[in-house]
């Protein structure tokens, strides 16, 4: 165990395509905090956010989970739950990992007008593996009324 404190966020910073990408710093005292690092893989010119981040660290490999939705003519709806992890001291974040089947806004909670996953996202690692869980949006045949949101889990192996 280092003892080290790890935060990730969405920002825009470093997207060409202005939208949120998923930082992380890390600190070993809570005051001094590393240049923040991107997470995710660059989506070229797809315009993607990168949004809801869990982060969770063991044994000098720091994973963190995320929500990306594509912004693109007919897809702006469909949000997907990704993994991604780096090992220290470089932290070079690599390819993320889709987890499960996408999801889709329009059966998700709302507020008004405004759609929305809530904060429902958890992420958990161990010498074994890492367990992610998250909130996905469908339509389920047989399920009461318009709106389904449902808590899915997995459990990512080395």
């Amino acid at each position: 165990m280092t003892g080290d404190l790890y935060v990730a966020w969405a920002d825009g910073r470093f997207g060409s395509n202005r939208r949120a990408d998923i930082l992380l710093s890390t600190s070993s005292d809570a005051v001094h905090w590393s240049a923040p690092v991107m997470v995710n893989p660059s989506t070229g010119h797809k315009v993607v956010d990168h949004f809801t981040p869990a982060v969770a660290a063991y044994g000098g490999t720091v994973h963190v989970s995320y929500y990306t939705r594509e912004r693109a003519p007919g897809r702006y709806d469909v949000v997907y739950a990704n993994e991604a992890s780096a090992t220290r001291p470089g932290l070079a974040f690599g390819s993320q990992v889709t987890l499960g089947l996408p999801g889709d806004l329009q059966f998700a909670a709302r507020s008004g007008d405004d759609r929305f996953l809530g904060d429902y996202m958890g992420l958990a690692a161990s010498a074994e593996s890492v367990h992610a869980v998250w909130s996905r949006p469908s339509f389920e045949p047989g399920q009461p009324g318009p709106l389904h949101q449902a808590e899915f889990s997995a459990t990512i192996l080395p």
